[in-house]
This record gives C-alpha cells, structure tokens and sequence, in this order.
C-alpha cells in the first residue's frame, strides 16, 4: 500500500496536505478504513509505503500491528529500491492526478517543479510510474482511491484497476467532499473484495530498453539542475535517463534531484 496525502478524503489544497492535522486525520481514515476490509481475512499481508514528502506522515501508533510500515525517503544508492516480486499488488491510497491533467485538483507530478515525465514517449504521473515500478517486477495495481480526475487516469492506465473515488474533481483546489464517514464505508467495502482474493490484472509494463524524459518547470531548481548536471539535457531541452528498466532509469534522475536539493530549497 502505497500512501499519499493529496488525494485523501476532504484535502482540496497543499496547506492541508503539508504538516496538517485534518489532512493527517483524512489519511489515517482512508488508510485504517482499507486495512479494515482487507485484514478482515486472516493471513493477508500488508506492508505500507509513505511516498507524501518526507515520509513521515502516517500516524504510526493508529496503524494496525499486523502491518509494516515504510517510512522515511528512500535512500538512494544506486538503486531504487521499492515493490519487488514478492508482492501481490499494490494499492494506492490518496493518490492525485499527474501535472497539467484537466479539470484535476491538485495535479502535479512528485514535485511542483515538474512540468511532464514520459516513460518511452507515454506521459505519465506518478500513479503511471508507480504502477510501471511495481509493474516491472510483475507486481499489477489493483487499487486506488483519490479524486475523480486521479482515479479516472489510473483506469485509462490498468484496466480493471478497483477504484474508490473519495472527491469529485471540479478544479485545482475546489471538489465535491465526501464526508469520511462515506468514504470510510466505500474504502472497507473495497478493502473486503480486495481481501478475498487479489483480481487478476495484467501488470503493467513497457518495452525494453526504457527511456525516461522529465521536462522541469522554469525557475530556481531548473536552472540549479542545468548548472549542476548541463550532459543529462538533450533535445527540447529536456532531461534524458535510459535503463534496462524503469527502476534503473528513474533511479538516475532520482540520484541527481537530491544532489540538487542539497544546494537549495526548491
């Protein structure tokens, strides 16, 4: 289980997502209201990842004992390391759509300062590059619950993926909320079809060898990048990362982001 904070329960703009209790509170909901349905069933496994900026935003003492727990940026060492084979799917809880998505709210994609990312030539997000990450080592998405516009993109990318929408989507930072006690009802029921038996969905994958492009957003951390690492910009101004998989070449952008974050606050 994957979690983020944007497309929790009733968040409709960035103070509410960054170190704020009623975006914690909505997380927390979204979360324990999935694993409720899902650990109804004994011998189900679940291990949670936090992806929302430091990683540290899920309450841990509210967590179930039996799950595990991620936190924490992962350390980047030469490879990324996150969902590999041993796993039956992936979840995605409060997820958002990806940058310049229409009629999304909140959409963006990992940082403000990203324009596009495209994975060999298809735009994607960050629902695109986790479920291509898990993807890669045969590991499909089967879930996800965010706003509408979030939702509907991770359908135009896995077919048969459960999806709960928990907000519907009228702009950058206006939506539709369901209360939690409605998305705590909706969450459990797909926790409880999800814990009876993992669907079969096709994961999903692209060709080999894979060519990441990120294009930055004018400003401060572009022209940071441009000055630390000016060889990984090629044509249309537009960084460049290849790999014999979608780990190994988002891993290298990775590495470089968080050499450029240690110059500055971006």
């Amino acid at each position: 289980m994957l979690v983020d904070v944007e497309g929790a329960t009733g968040v409709t703009n960035y103070e509410q997502a960054e170190n704020s209790v009623f975006g914690i509170d909505m997380l927390m909901n979204d979360i324990n209201s999935t694993l409720e349905g899902i650990l109804n069933f004994p011998g189900n496994e679940v291990t949670i990842f936090e992806e929302h900026t430091n990683g540290c935003n899920v309450r841990l003492e509210d967590i179930p004992e039996e799950v595990n727990i991620v936190r924490g940026k992962p350390i980047i060492n030469g490879q990324w390391k996150g969902i590999d084979s041993s796993y039956d799917g992936i979840i995605l809880i409060g997820f958002h759509a990806r940058a310049n998505a229409l009629e999304a709210l909140l959409p963006h994609t990992y940082s403000l300062s990203i324009e596009n990312i495209w994975i060999n030539n298809h735009v994607v997000g960050e629902i695109g590059m986790e479920a291509a990450l898990a993807g890669e080592n045969k590991v499909p998405l089967v879930m996800i619950s965010g706003d509408s516009a979030g939702v509907k993109e991770a359908k135009q990318l896995v077919r048969g993926v459960h999806t709960v929408v928990v907000k519907e989507a009228l702009d950058e930072f206006q939506a539709i909320c369901y209360p939690p006690k409605k998305t705590s009802k909706l969450l459990r029921e797909a926790g409880l079809i999800l814990g009876t038996s993992c669907p079969a969905i096709t994961p999903l994958e692209f060709g080999l060898p894979i060519d990441i492009k990120v294009e930055l957003k004018e400003g401060p951390f572009k022209q940071q990048f441009i000055s630390q690492f000016p060889d990984s910009f090629k044509e249309m101004n537009m960084l460049h990362y290849y790999g014999n998989s979608v780990a190994e070449a988002w891993s290298q952008y990775l590495r470089q982001e968080k050499e450029v974050n240690k110059n500055g606050e971006f």
